[in-house]
């Protein structure tokens, strides 16, 4: 059978196999031997050290001692850090001409898309290394400063390397990344392509997945000290004026700022004055591509780009000075309100640091592992997800819970704004005109099935209707400081007044049927106000469903089965409360209760008709559009199906005559 390799990344498994098929194959793996096969003879390799891939040194090692007692060293890494740590060629006649050569098919590898490596070894002397392992286990052991005491003897021993060879590796493009990336920009969000491999291959895969339109104009920054990178930027800044490009949807090709830097120019940039800069100018450009970026780059430009969302507004910002805490609490809290979120998405290691840096990160689950599934807020399989993740489950998600806030507000208000009312005519006695049990079954009941049901069923538009229209998204403002007080205080004041106001000043206390006492008429004044709150959650919903339309019906229509069953469970359990006899039995046959109630929920269904009326056609969202449109092409759909003709069907008899 041929055996199955796992490894921390898919490129090491593709390498591993594409060594077997050239015969060379990988045996047994131990924690201290390593069996191998070339072209049938296996050998044993005995490892003495493993030093670990580091962002900093990008590149990993193994000291391994031969089967013919060599000690040797095996470096693999980027072709950055693994060309500068090589021994110096000029001895050998053609030894310029091979560094060359190597160059430029690794140039030739990048421009093709693929992702590339080096392969050095070095021999070791057995004193040497002995000396050289003492050091090692010394800073292995340490507590305090052990990466660093690490990196320093792994740097001690990765010099005058001997190269063997380049691997180049194609990192095919998943499906429907292009489309998912445009679907973003059309949805107004920025994107930026953060990668460890080279530039040549960053900018042939932003070109394959659309990021990059216009290749011969891209901006690209490739600096080797602060003071050119600075420069650089600024001529950067320059050129692309003052607007911001948040969506590339809005620009064709040719007027597009695509902006291109690589890691050792970023070293160069983050941390200092200049990265305001850099934020400034990404913040400008449609696209941007961070090649040879470390994991800690990457979690450092969420960081500038954070920090430039939060305080760019502010005067400090620009200026050396440091921001005093007041201003920098004030413009967060500014930020969490108004601007926008980073979010943050990768499938290996080397991505977690970003993926914690940022406020929502989403891992993929693919060949590189669960590291960064377990690290993110949410996980999907493949990068095309991201579209629907976003237009549609964070679309419905933000629609929904933002009607359950405000709609549990306003409820909630309007209810304690009734007891408020009463007590400009209780001469401020604290006396509450519902009792305790119908406040207890306000909420926990009867009010709250409704709005449980609508934020987890109710949608503003079909889900095809938000993918087909990506520009509706993170266009509502269902939570902006007018939206929120205007249902939690205007509505809930006149809810209240009505609920209120009518029942107190139209009950009369003569007659056959009249309400002597103050519990009949607080029974009339709750269930006018669960009535008026149910219109409310009715007109707020855009889709109807019939478990929807039961629960806020039987909501309602519990609370007329509340009052007599209460009243049931005192006597049945021998604890009679006078207070409540007969009310039931009186408010019921009263005409002039249901009359109020009528009244009541006239007036609410009314004046709430208007405002929505007035809201659709003068004053239409994007969401009432795009429910429209839906409309249209049901009934469109229904009427040229209804208008097509019946097609005849002939039906042969057996044993009639033939004409």
């Amino acid at each position: 059978d041929k055996p199955s390799f796992q490894g921390p990344s898919p490129d090491e498994v593709a390498l591993v196999e594409a060594a077997q098929q050239l015969g060379f194959e990988f045996l047994q793996r131990s924690s201290k031997h390593v069996k191998l096969a070339f072209h049938g003879r296996e050998f044993t390799f005995e490892v003495l050290n493993v030093l670990e891939f580091t962002s900093e040194r990008r590149k990993m090692s193994v000291v391994a001692r031969g089967p013919d007692g060599v000690i040797r060293l095996f470096c693999k890494g980027a072709d950055s850090a693994i060309m500068s740590c090589l021994r110096n060629y000029k001895f050998l006649p053609d030894g310029d001409a091979l560094v060359e050569s190597t160059h430029e098919s690794l140039s030739n590898f990048a421009c093709q898309g693929l992702r590339t490596l080096c392969v050095a070894s070095k021999v070791l002397e057995e004193e040497y290394w002995e000396e050289w392992d003492e050091k090692y286990q010394e800073a292995a052991a340490c507590i305090d400063d052990r990466d660093s005491r690490v990196a320093s003897c792994a740097q001690e021993l990765e010099v005058d390397l001997n190269l063997l060879g380049i691997t180049a590796i194609e990192d095919k493009l998943q499906e429907g990344v292009p489309e998912t990336i445009q679907l973003l920009s059309n949805a107004g969000i920025k994107v930026f392509m953060i990668t460890g491999d080279k530039q040549e291959t960053a900018i042939s895969i932003a070109i394959s997945c659309n990021l990059i339109q216009n290749s011969d104009a891209v901006m690209i920054c490739n600096e080797s000290s602060t003071k050119d990178a600075k420069k650089k930027l600024k001529e950067f800044v320059k050129d692309c004026g003052q607007s911001k490009y948040y969506t590339s949807g809005y620009l064709d090709a040719s007027s597009r700022k695509e902006f291109v830097i690589d890691g050792p120019t970023l070293d160069h940039v983050l941390g200092t004055e200049t990265e305001k800069v850099f934020a400034e100018l990404a913040s400008r450009c449609a696209s941007v591509v961070i090649c040879r970026a470390s994991p800690a780059q990457k979690s450092a430009v969420v960081r500038v780009m954070k920090e430039y969302q939060m305080f760019s507004h502010s005067k400090w910002y620009s200026e050396k000075q440091p921001m005093p805490k007041i201003a920098r609490w004030y413009y967060k809290m500014l930020w969490k309100v108004w601007d926008g979120r980073m979010l943050a998405i990768g499938d290996g290691a080397n991505d977690v640091a970003m993926l914690q840096s940022s406020d929502v990160g989403i891992g993929i689950l693919g060949k590189e592992g669960r590291q960064a599934v377990n690290n993110s807020d949410f996980a999907i399989g493949q990068f095309r997800f991201l579209g629907r993740l976003l237009l549609v489950h964070g679309q419905l998600s933000y629609y929904r819970l933002a009607h359950l806030i405000k709609y549990s507000f306003y409820k909630n208000i309007s209810f304690a704004l009734v007891f408020f009312y009463y007590q400009f005519f209780c001469g401020f006695s604290g006396q509450a005109i519902i009792d305790s049990y119908k406040a207890t079954v306000f909420n926990v009941v009867l009010s709250s099935l409704p709005i449980l049901i609508l934020a987890t069923v109710d949608k503003p538009a079909e889900m095809k209707s938000l993918m087909d229209h990506p520009q509706t998204y993170n266009n509502s403002r269902a939570l902006s400081t007018w939206n929120f007080w205007k249902a939690a205080l205007l509505k809930s004041t006149m809810t209240s007044a009505l609920a209120f106001f009518v029942p107190y000043f139209s009950t009369s206390i003569s007659g056959v049927y009249g309400a002597e006492d103050i519990y009949s008429l607080g029974t009339t004044i709750f269930i006018a106000l669960l009535g008026i709150i149910g219109i409310e959650i009715l007109m707020l919903s855009k889709s109807w469903t019939w478990i929807f339309v039961v629960a806020t019906v039987l909501s309602y229509v519990l609370a007329f089965v509340f009052v007599p069953l209460w009243e049931a469970l005192l006597n049945a359990f021998n604890y009679p409360q006078p207070e409540y006899g007969g009310i039931a039995k009186v408010l019921y046959a009263s005409p002039s209760f249901w009359l109020q109630l009528l009244l009541c929920y006239c007036v609410a269904f009314g004046w709430r008709f208007i405002d929505r009326a007035v809201k659709l056609h003068l004053f239409p969202d994007d969401y009432d559009v795009l429910a429209e449109l839906h409309l249209k092409r049901r009934r469109t759909a229904k009427r040229s199906k209804s208008s097509q003709p019946t097609p005849a069907v002939e039906i042969e008899i057996e044993g009639a005559p033939e004409n």
